[in-house]
């Protein structure tokens, strides 16, 4: 997962995305030195008069994306969903829920108006369909690559249609095999070498893959999978008897791949999610799971293979007294620990720096990968803490819980 340092939009994140994804395609990551946003205007632009044919001037087209922008902000910022609306393809039935089910989540949560929404259009393809694709800057630093369409009367914000997809098509290596369709171009070219790529980065970090091959789905739109999960960039899938693993990702220039830092592009973005999400496959099918009772163990692991940076968290977090415990001894029924990541109430983002720490200090300390598989396989037959620390390195929990804050206090 692909994260910035943690600050209030993180935790928005983290209430509105499941899984291992990355922000959801409406909400910021916030940059290190990020400057505060501008107010949005108190009044959207009016809507242009109706018109059935399509501006073709490229002026024009971008005045009018620019207006469904400023209502789309506009519909965040006042929590309005009728503004929301008349910025949406009310046509296009699948996107029209995903927009509309974004919307509906981020006002119950209780950080709604706690982040200024504001969207600019940098430029456009109008595209052989008549449709516009559009760079977008949003929160003022991150790019989006959105599509729009004329309804008759305003440049609304869409998708294309299943059926403008064309016939699926696969193709198979030795690792995947790979469903695509022809709407995405070239890109899907690119999309299959960053996965073969992220496999060897996970090669080179656990030393071997798994001998079953994944599904890999690149998918240019919500509609031709309306349940999946709309607010992870991708995400990893276990199979059964009947059907394979499976790693679905969100194709690049749609809506749903989300926003990216346009300093590093949408390539490395996609290749460290990739990169993580097949290491969870890895872990299951080539190391047994090993360590599973421990729910940061996993998580960790990927975060660690994809070399993530987020694991920079634990510093701010160790200054301020807030570090989420691996193990908590409070006596509560719903742990509020690194051993129980999956339940946690808040602060999940810290939790995966966190697990991605201590598979780091281990490795430093310990002197390679195998003592953290040591401990994982300690664990699954003990299945104590203490007890399986003192079995792989001869010190009890509350020794090595003092060793790995203080690993922690000299490096971030």
């Amino acid at each position: 997962m692909k994260i910035k340092p943690a600050l209030l939009t993180l935790s928005l994140l983290l209430i509105l995305a499941a899984g291992c994804g990355r922000p959801p395609s409406f909400l910021p990551t916030t940059p290190a030195a990020a400057q505060p946003l501008a107010a949005a205007s108190a009044t959207a632009p009016a809507a242009q008069p109706p018109s059935a044919e399509a501006p073709q001037d490229k002026a024009e087209i971008l005045k009018g994306i620019q207006r469904s922008l400023d209502l789309l902000a506009q519909a965040y910022n006042e929590r309005n969903g009728e503004l929301l609306q008349q910025a949406v393809d009310q046509d296009n039935p699948p996107f029209r829920r995903l927009l509309k089910t974004q919307f509906d989540d981020y006002m119950k949560s209780y950080y709604a108006g706690q982040v200024t929404f504001r969207y600019r259009v940098l430029d456009i393809e109008q595209q052989a369909n008549g449709t516009a694709l559009a760079q977008i800057e949003a929160f003022g630093w991150l790019r989006g690559d959105w599509l729009f369409r004329w309804n008759g009367s305003a440049w609304v914000l869409t998708e294309p249609t299943v059926e403008e997809l064309g016939e699926k098509q696969t193709r198979e290596d030795e690792q995947f095999i790979f469903e695509f369709y022809p709407y995405m171009g070239e890109t899907n070219e690119r999309v299959i070498e960053l996965v073969e790529r992220a496999a060897a980065r996970v090669k080179a970090k656990l030393g071997r893959l798994p001998e079953e091959k994944a599904v890999v789905r690149i998918k240019p739109n919500y509609g031709i999978d309306p349940y999946a999960d709309p607010n992870a960039l991708a995400y990893f899938q276990r199979g059964n008897d009947k059907k394979p693993d499976r790693i679905e990702l969100f194709a690049p220039f749609s809506y749903t791949f989300g926003l990216y830092d346009p300093q590093e592009g949408w390539e490395k973005d996609l290749e460290d999610t990739i990169t993580h999400e097949y290491t969870h496959m890895t872990h299951l099918r080539a190391f047994g799971s090993a360590g599973k009772m421990m729910d940061w163990f996993g998580e960790g692991l990927a975060e660690y293979t994809a070399d993530s940076q987020r694991v920079r968290e634990v510093g701010d977090a160790l200054r301020q007294g807030t570090l989420i415990p691996i193990l908590d001894t409070s006596g509560q029924v719903y742990k509020q620990d690194l051993m129980h990541l999956y339940i946690l109430e808040k602060d999940v983002s810290l939790a995966y720096a966190e697990a991605q720490a201590l598979i780091l200090f281990i490795i430093d300390r310990y002197g390679s990968l195998d003592k953290v598989w040591e401990l994982a396989r300690a664990h699954d037959e003990i299945q104590d803490f203490d007890q399986a620390l003192r079995r792989t390195f001869g010190i009890g929990y509350q020794e090595f819980d003092k060793a790995w804050r203080a690993w922690m206090a000299a490096r971030y």
